[in-house]
């Protein structure tokens, strides 16, 4: 029987990749099984970008509007039909790169998978320089009316944007400089502007609750955006209603169903330092690995291989080889391939040979 709940859009594809993702990284074994397959069985795997991490996940679940395991036991649909759609909507097209490969390969490595072989589909408007990009990471306040944080956050989340208030001006064609023109008499609007004119598809919003904790992570998908009054911030201070109208698109993806994320749950480590707990938009130009760890799902057991990883980097860009020692099926060319993945460099592998030297 064909199934017909199609996605309609790339946030809708994100979330569903997050979905099999956290499956693959639960606690609970059936899950974690049940996921693990899929990413093995996959012919075609959709690409998205989170922050500095391309995420891969085969076209058949992610094609399907808010999918799960119970519904796709039920009915798993048809990949070649999720792929048309992709294609109908223009969502995603066909790409093939080494760079491409080897992102992929190292990515199933992290989730404890050996495969090189793929094919893919990336969002249609992008190039594969697109996806190599550094992204950065930006953290909202949902509001500025006191003590109603709460509803702002939700109404980001069933809205998937993020905003921000000021005048009701379209500033889709305006240049930073002009718009500081605009608020000569309101400097405080300026670094909230510049930060959401330069926001990118790709890059990390978190949405804070002062220095408590966190409503969300999300990625941004879009650029600036203007509707008026999209977003309901609540009641001022003068008992006004007030509405932002400056936006971006986002697919907010780790959340908790009710309250927030508490900041010991992000486990900052010195030499991090937490967000700025006030302001409207600030920046942080490097994804903070608190962040990165939290998104994707890291264990104590996975940093720590992240840090042995970063030992075996150092070592070899200072001296140009490494030689890894061990029994046979100890996992040295597993950490060879991690090495490499890593670093984003080519590899090949050769047969030793008593003639060769270390050189």
């Amino acid at each position: 029987m064909d199934r017909t709940d199609f996605i309609e859009n790339r946030i809708d594809v994100i979330k569903n990749i997050y979905t099999l993702y956290s499956y693959a990284k639960s606690s609970m074994v059936d899950n974690k099984e049940w996921a693990l397959q899929r990413f093995k069985q996959g012919k075609w795997y959709i690409v998205e970008v989170f922050g500095n991490t391309l995420f891969f996940a085969p076209s058949r679940f992610v094609g399907y509007k808010d999918n799960t395991i119970e519904k796709h036991k039920l009915n798993h649909g048809d990949g070649t039909q999720t792929n048309s759609k992709f294609h109908e909507l223009k969502l995603y097209k066909e790409a093939s790169d080494v760079f491409l490969t080897q992102q992929f390969e190292h990515f199933m490595i992290t989730l404890g998978i050996e495969k090189d072989t793929a094919k893919f589909l990336i969002p249609y408007n992008y190039e594969i320089s697109d996806l190599k990009k550094p992204r950065k990471c930006y953290f909202i306040c949902p509001t500025h009316c006191k003590g109603q944080k709460e509803n702002a956050w939700k109404s980001f989340l069933s809205k998937n944007i993020m905003a921000i208030g000021w005048k009701h001006t379209d500033y889709t064609n305006y240049s930073i400089e002009e718009i500081i023109n605009d608020y000569t008499d309101d400097h405080t609007a300026i670094e909230p502007f510049k930060n959401i004119k330069d926001i990118k598809e790709g890059d990390i919003v978190c949405c804070t609750n002062n220095n408590f904790g966190l409503w969300g992570i999300g990625i941004a998908l879009s650029q600036y955006k203007f509707y008026k009054d999209i977003h309901y911030a609540g009641i001022d201070e003068d008992g006004n209603d007030s509405y932002y109208s400056h936006y971006i698109d986002v697919a907010w993806i780790c959340f908790k169903d009710n309250g927030y994320i508490p900041a010991k749950e992000l486990h900052i480590l010195s030499p991090e330092k937490m967000w700025q707990p006030y302001g409207t938009l600030n920046l942080k130009e490097e994804i903070p690995q608190y962040i990165s760890n939290y998104l994707l799902k890291n264990t104590e057991t996975d940093m720590e291989q992240n840090s042995k990883l970063e030992k075996y980097i150092k070592i070899l860009e200072a001296n140009k080889n490494i030689i890894l020692t061990g029994a046979p099926g100890t996992g040295k060319t597993h950490l060879a391939k991690a090495i490499a993945n890593t670093m984003d460099a080519e590899y090949d592998f050769v047969q030793f040979h008593p003639s060769y030297d270390y050189t």
